[in-house]
């Protein structure tokens, strides 16, 4: 305890300039497993933390006073009343400099923490704003087929499928590897995820059936990833991608935005709007946010409480149509 205790009392000693705490910040979420993507998402709104007027350079993290956060963060909250940033955006600009600031005062970097009394923005909206609906996915799928039967690939469909049985997102689709795939259980073991918790997901056998034949279809490679490269033309490859070779992330938006255009969808037809849909589709019809959680694998059933606990009135009045306690009810004659 005293060497601890010997240990605050000099970092507090030392002059942490903001740049410095980041920095040692990212490796702390090195050291505890998390991925690039969670560190890269922390490192740009930290950027745009730094820019705001009085924060940029190698400022001291000992200046920033309570009356200095609350500036900016009146400043995000103007933002969000301009329409510039989202309220969802502000909350996670908030929330990343809060931990940043706490993992500074614990670790002793600073007296005391200047965010501790900042409130993060509440969310009184559910991510139904943020869902593909099921029709928009129908029509992708619908597109998708059609291609298939015209001689096209089956790859798409069977991604599209996968996703909308699984709701992985895209990262992790790209990273599935044929050694992943179980078809005889209806299941795939899904390594590479955001959480760094790896985990098995199932899939229907309309999912089971069109994996099988994309793997007859699929271009024999040195590596083992699933889902690869189907066509590339020449006036379209970048880094010398060739067919075979596995899939950007970046290839899951693209062939998603090539359905919804060819189908005439209008609304949001990207990956993470698919991956709430799966969500939202789950917890309306089965009431149990645990189930949704493991399959989503959520590290905790607040986050999924968070996204899929809420309803709006549609959804409200819908479950009393069907479900009211006076649909019950007969009058004795």
């Amino acid at each position: 305890m005293k060497n601890e205790t010997d240990t605050r009392v000099k970092n507090i000693l030392t002059d942490y300039a903001l740049d410095q705490v980041i920095a040692l910040f990212v490796q702390h979420l090195r050291g505890a497993g998390r991925v690039d993507e969670t560190i890269s998402g922390y490192l740009a709104r930290f950027r745009r933390f730094m820019s705001h007027p009085g924060f940029a350079g190698s400022v001291s993290i000992s200046q920033f006073t309570a009356e200095d956060i609350d500036h900016w963060a009146a400043s995000l909250h103007q933002e969000v009343k301009d329409r510039s940033i989202t309220l969802t955006t502000c909350a996670d600009y908030i929330q990343s400099v809060k931990t940043l600031f706490k993992f500074a005062f614990v670790r002793g970097y600073i007296q005391a923490d200047p965010t501790a009394s900042l409130p993060r923005p509440k969310l009184h909206h559910s991510s139904r704003n943020r869902v593909m609906s099921h029709q928009d996915l129908f029509r992708l799928l619908d597109r998708a087929w059609i291609k298939a039967q015209g001689g096209g690939s089956i790859r798409d469909l069977a991604i599209l499928s996968l996703m909308a049985d699984t709701g992985l997102r895209r990262k992790e689709m790209v990273m599935l590897t044929i050694g992943n795939l179980n078809l005889e259980q209806s299941e795939i073991y899904v390594e590479h995820t955001k959480n760094n918790n790896p985990f098995t997901n199932d899939f229907t056998p309309v999912t089971g059936e069109l994996l099988a034949t994309w793997l007859q279809e699929r271009l024999p490679a040195e590596h083992d990833y699933l889902f690869t490269i189907v066509d590339c033309p020449a006036n379209q490859r970048r880094n010398n991608k060739q067919p075979g070779d596995p899939l950007h992330p970046d290839a899951i938006n693209s062939l998603m935005r090539r359905l919804a255009k060819v189908a005439g969808v209008k609304g949001r037809s990207n990956p993470h709007a698919l991956r709430h849909l799966v969500g939202q589709w789950f917890t309306d019809r089965l009431g149990n946010l645990e189930i949704v959680r493991q399959k989503l694998n959520h590290r905790s059933v607040y986050t999924t409480a968070r996204f899929y606990a809420n309803q709006d009135r549609t959804r409200v009045k819908a479950a009393t149509q069907l479900h009211g306690l006076m649909n019950g009810y007969r009058r004795e004659e």
